[in-house]
């Protein structure tokens, strides 16, 4: 029996007092109506109108007539019937719903709104207004008015729990209204939603329509298997409907299977060609997930096609739009720059950052134009897309930095899309593979990476000094240990008593000497101020210095116009075991720049084990060494013969000299300097100078260049390995494994609540429930006075009623209280946000609802309606009291649970994706730090013939 017969048979119990013989054609047309002979129905109704035209429910029995009979100009007929109707009886409820389905069925949405509207106030039978306000619901949601549907559904849901249709009409409105307004999926207006749907799918004869939605809901949340049974089961009421098709090829191609869901669009297509839209956008995903970028692009533009003229309406503006939008993104990755600024430039898309950015893409636009597209496409929003686009025309500039930034924002923005990582990693690839081979490109590389790196511009200045090192004279540091003659050997050296002789440890500096155009001296002291010295004061500076001021000073320049220190440096330092520790690591600095090293033995004191250990350091460290046997002045007539014996015995030391030492040469430092400064040829051929002139041309002077090229290589590639180091420091391992371990245990947490606790949470209630009501059903028997005959009512006092509200807001109270302290103590969480969220979506808001329901009437309908006739038993008034109470199971579960669950879900969601973002937060700094970072090093190190980058890659560095 559908609406209108029920309204009929209520509207003939008040049927007005007239004539019998128009009483008999109206009541023969009533009988006609429902038999469905239609034309007879009417001749009879007509006949009666004829006698008094002003009929009302002749005229809205004809009216119904008409609209079932739905010949040609029936419903013009019909509709003039039905608004005589309503003329001719005030209140004419009746005839207002049916005027109401009327107007929905010929699409005057408003019309029809207005005539249930008016009709809602006049009906009095519960039943019957519930059904009047399904279809006022139903309306509204034609109207895309959701708020009031969802206003209007509830009441009749609330009136009719096992209402099918009202249940899924209420979910379909509840999830429009949750995707109009933008809420996360599993929010609670989703659950609500979902909940409706399923109670509408679990009646005896479910409609195709409520399982199709409750399918693509399902499907939307993830919960792949319930939704394809939903869909299946949809298919078996409605094999042919295309828009369950085309759903349940949605599914398929979710679930990798695109044979099936292109199988399910090509169904869809013959059984709807209306649907083309839908169809042709399916179709295009496959393609695309398939890997047919053409096609799938032709797809789209088919779907385009296929929709309404743009401005049609909200819906196929707001769809046509959304297909643009996948086509453009598609475009955009596959690189297919002209088809993406075409359709950039589309209606719905031109203006939106990703259209802009496309624009800027296309190759022949001139770079101004390109930039000016770009800058508004990020002031417009930060996405992927513009990301990209800026990297895109950053390198048409030649920016490589500004590119790669652009690349790792675009990388932040969207951690699953490979582009901007790919796109980054070709960038520094292309940036490694230009690196140069030549000592100088190569130092300039490594200068510039520091440079631009943040994370290791401590180690920038030695960088430039390496760099520096290269233009300047070749840096020869003389070594031994104290009272070897260095000193007198440099002033040897250069012929010229330029090196203080005869100092104390103490007072000994570290002295530089240098060319100069006049002759000078500058002191550099250890805070970075320094002083010019004139000539006259520099022997007494570096050998009458104090104390105090020696350890003031880090090191002495000496200059001298001197033709051999235009090619040579030379350092001068204290012997090393006497050294100062002030002055230790300015002259450790020293050595470590040092092209070349001179070391001094003494005659009587050679190959000690302590100069094997300090030689074997400087070896290690890349330097040539140059030994040089200094005083063999001391031997005597015998001199040639010891100083073979004395230089056998180096190369016999144990570990051996000889593999430390270019060559070792004897020599007497006071002789040389004495016959330079006489002009004496026969004491200089005695120093043997000669040959140790010699031997420091061809070791070193003649291959100044490659030697300083070498050391600086060398000193190069130990920056380099301390670069890496620093690197592989930054690269956050450890805390990835934390990461996903804490990824994995709140996925863990979400699934034991799902799982265990809500169900072990709604059978807590449900007892926690009953025994209210038992507690309330004892109460009750307590005061309630039983009648005292046959048809007597049972009876209590208005102050009964105020007790029994009060215990039962009471004892709600405090089993809302428990399930909130249970539930607070399985998430283990103090945050006070985080609670205050949970009382305002879940025990707050059931308490405020269970409060309203209770002084919403509920109790007093109880006392009035149920208490006077109902058997005086506790389990009779408990079951009663659930009935009327707000903790029916279904209530707890619409109220309570769902809710619940609803605020669980997407709690875990949140701290799911927190961490989730921590991991690709710190897997893109991994990325980053590599591509940017450490790379670039390896490349480095490789060009100096170091580590193979590809094989730093493959060992995980």
């Amino acid at each position: 029996m559908d609406l209108f017969d029920r309204f009929n048979r209520f509207a003939s119990q008040f049927g007005e007092l007239i004539a019998d013989d128009i009483r008999a054609h109206v009541e023969l047309g009533a009988a006609l109506l429902e038999r469905g002979d239609y034309d007879a129905a009417i001749h009879e109704l007509e006949a009666a109108l004829a006698r008094r035209r002003d009929h009302a429910r002749a005229l809205y029995l004809l009216g119904l007539s008409y609209m079932r009979r739905g010949a040609a100009g029936d419903r013009a007929l019909a509709q003039g019937a039905l608004v005589q109707a309503i003329s001719a009886r005030e209140g004419f409820a009746e005839a207002h719903v049916a005027l109401g389905q009327l107007l929905l069925r010929e699409g005057d949405l408003e019309g029809a709104a207005e005539s249930l509207r008016v009709a809602l106030p006049l009906i009095g039978e519960p039943s019957l207004r519930a059904e009047v306000e399904g279809s006022l619901g139903a309306v509204y949601l034609k109207m895309d008015r959701l708020d009031r549907a969802v206003r209007e559904l509830r009441k009749a849901v609330a009136q009719s729990p096992d209402n099918a249709e009202a249940q899924g009409l209420l979910g379909q409105a509840l999830l429009r209204s949750a995707q109009k307004k933008g809420e996360p999926e599993g929010g609670p207006t989703f659950e609500a939603a979902r909940l409706c749907l399923q109670r509408a799918a679990r009646a005896e004869q479910p409609s195709a329509g409520v399982l199709k939605v409750l399918g693509e809901l399902l499907l939307a949340a993830g919960q792949i298997a319930d939704s394809e049974k939903a869909l299946l089961r949809a298919l078996e009421i409605a094999p042919n409907d295309a828009g369950t098709l085309l759903s349940l090829g949605a599914l398929r191609l979710h679930q990798g299977d695109v044979a099936a869901a292109h199988e399910q669009a090509l169904r869809a297509a013959a059984q709807r060609p209306e649907s083309m839209a839908d169809v042709h956008l399916l179709l295009a995903r496959c393609h695309a997930r398939s890997g047919s970028p053409d096609q799938a692009l032709a797809a789209y533009d088919l779907a385009l096609g296929a929709l309404p003229a743009p401005s049609a309406s909200a819906e196929s503006d707001g769809k046509r739009t959304a297909i643009l939008g996948e086509a453009l993104h598609l475009a955009l990755k596959q690189r297919l720059l002209g088809k993406a600024a075409r359709l950039g430039m589309a209606r719905g898309l031109r203006e939106t950052a990703d259209g802009l950015a496309a624009q800027s893409l296309l190759p022949d636009l001139p770079l101004p134009e390109a930039m000016a597209l770009q800058q508004r496409a990020l002031a417009t929003e930060d996405t992927v897309e513009v990301r990209l686009a800026g990297a895109a025309i950053e390198r048409r500039r030649g920016n490589a930095a500004a590119a790669a930034a652009s690349l790792r924002r675009a990388a932040a923005l969207a951690p699953g899309d490979p582009r901007p990582r790919e796109e980054l990693g070709e960038l520094y690839r292309k940036e490694r593979e230009g690196l140069p081979r030549e000592t100088y490109g190569l130092l300039s590389a490594a200068q510039r990476h520091l440079l631009h790196t943040p994370e290791l511009a401590s180690l920038l200045p030695e960088a430039s000094l390496l760099l520096a090192a290269l233009d300047r004279p070749l840096l020869l540091t003389v070594m031994g240990e104290f009272n070897s003659g260095k000193s007198t050997f440099v002033n040897a050296l250069l012929g010229e008593e330029v090196a203080p002789m005869g100092i104390t440890p103490t007072t000994a500096t570290i002295n530089i000497l240098k060319y100069g155009r006049e002759r000078g001296g500058r002191v550099v002291y250890r805070d970075d101020t320094s002083r010019d010295v004139s000539w006259a004061e520099v022997p007494a500076l570096l050998k009458a210095v104090d104390e105090s001021e020696a350890r003031r000073i880090r090191f002495v320049e000496v200059l001298y116009p001197l033709e051999t220190l235009q090619r040579v440096n030379v350092v001068d330092t204290p012997g090393l075991n006497s050294i100062e520790p002030e002055h230790e690591a300015t002259a450790r600095e020293f050595i470590s720049q040092a092209d070349a090293v001179v070391w001094l033995f003494t005659i009587d004191q050679a190959g000690k084990a302590t100069e094997r250990e300090a030689l074997g350091t400087i070896r290690a460290d890349g330097k040539q060494i140059l030994g040089v046997l200094n005083k063999i002045d001391r031997l005597g007539p015998a001199a040639e013969v010891a100083v073979s014996a004395i230089l056998e015995h180096l190369h016999d030391q144990a570990a051996g000299l000889g593999d430390l030492l270019e060559l070792v040469v004897p020599f007497s430092g006071r002789d040389a300097l004495l016959g330079r400064k006489r002009n004496d040829e026969d004491l200089i051929a005695r120093s043997n100078l000669p040959a140790l002139m010699e031997a420091l041309e061809q070791r070193f002077f003649a291959r100044s260049q490659m030697i300083k090229q070498a050391a600086a290589r060398g000193r190069l590639h130990a920056l380099l390995l301390r670069a890496r180091a620093l690197a592989e420091g930054l690269i956050p391992a450890a805390r990835k494994e934390e990461s996903q371990q804490a990824l994995r245990l709140c996925q863990a947490d979400a699934l034991i609540f799902a799982r265990d606790f809500v169900p072990a949470e709604r059978r807590r209630l449900i007892a926690d429930a009953d025994e209210v009501h038992k507690l309330a059903a004892r109460e009750t028997l307590d005061f309630v006075r039983p009648r005292g005959w046959p048809f007597g009512e049972n009876r209590a006092a208005p102050a009964d009623r105020d007790f029994l509200l009060g215990l039962l807001d009471e004892k709600l109270l405090g089993m809302v209280a428990a399930s909130r302290g249970r539930a607070v103590e399985a998430l283990g969480e103090k945050d006070e946000g985080l609670l205050r969220l949970l009382d305002e979506q879940v025990f707050g808001r059931y308490r405020a609802f269970a409060r309203g329901y209770l002084r919403g009437g509920k109790v007093d309908d109880f006392f009035v309606r149920v208490l006077p006739k109902l058997e005086l038993t506790e389990a009779a008034i408990g079951r009663a009291l659930e009935r009327d109470a707000p903790t029916s199971i279904d209530i707890l579960e619409a109220e309570l649970l769902t809710p619940l669950r609803a605020f669980l879900d997407l709690r875990f969601r949140a701290l799911q994706g927190s961490r989730q973002k921590q991991l690709d937060d710190e897997d893109l700094l991994r990325f980053d730090l590599e591509e940017r970072v450490l790379y670039p090093i390896e490349a480095l190190l490789a060009a100096l013939g170091g580590v193979d980058p590809g094989t730093a890659r493959a060992e995980g560095l």
